[in-house]
């Protein structure tokens, strides 16, 4: 009863590569495959759309709504997957939703950095009703320094979903010693 993702960060250099790995996924009934080769590939992404056996995911590393528009239309992803901190904070990325509902997609937000980018993306996620799903690594689990210690966020997982936070503002507090500590001059 779970649903199964597949991360492959950019590992094909085309269509044609990727398909003769992944068509016999469908038995696994794989929910989305996330960037299998890179995002500015469009016509090799909407060979990909029209062949696998699964969605196509794609947008983490893209800075603009203008290529979140090409990856949709001419790409054919399924799954736009906009960062709260590259493509211009929450408006952006809410734009960024709002053309994927337009479409007819869904977005599974990427996230990955700091307490501080993961609880704005919960926040897109609560504003997006098309949001399936965010990435969202509990900061005990991760290596990542900055992760673990800059914000003290408020965001749990309650029988696989996350509450909104009650916390004010985006639901965290910033641990300002880990902010000392790692201030370059």
């Amino acid at each position: 009863e779970m649903v199964l993702m597949v991360d492959v960060q950019y590992l094909w250099e085309d269509a044609a590569t990727c398909l003769s790995v992944v068509r016999d996924w469908a038995a696994f009934d794989v929910f989305f495959l996330e960037t299998p080769i890179w995002s500015d590939n469009l016509d090799e992404y909407r060979k990909l759309a029209e062949r696998a056996p699964m969605k196509i995911a794609a947008g983490e590393w893209l800075a603009t709504r203008y290529e979140f528009e090409e990856l949709m239309d001419r790409g054919q992803v399924q799954v736009a997957q906009p960062d709260v901190g590259r493509v211009g904070g929450l408006g952006e990325a809410k734009v960024v939703g709002d053309m994927a509902a337009q479409r007819g997609l869904i977005i599974v937000p990427h996230c990955w950095k700091t307490g501080v980018s993961t609880s704005a993306t919960a926040h897109l996620a609560f504003t997006v009703p098309h949001c399936a799903f965010i990435e969202y690594l509990p900061p005990a689990l991760c290596i990542e320094t900055l992760r673990k210690e800059l914000a003290v966020e408020d965001l749990t997982i309650v029988n696989g979903e996350i509450p909104l936070p009650t916390k004010a503002g985006l639901g965290f507090d910033l641990n300002w010693d880990a902010l000392k500590r790692y201030t370059v001059a």
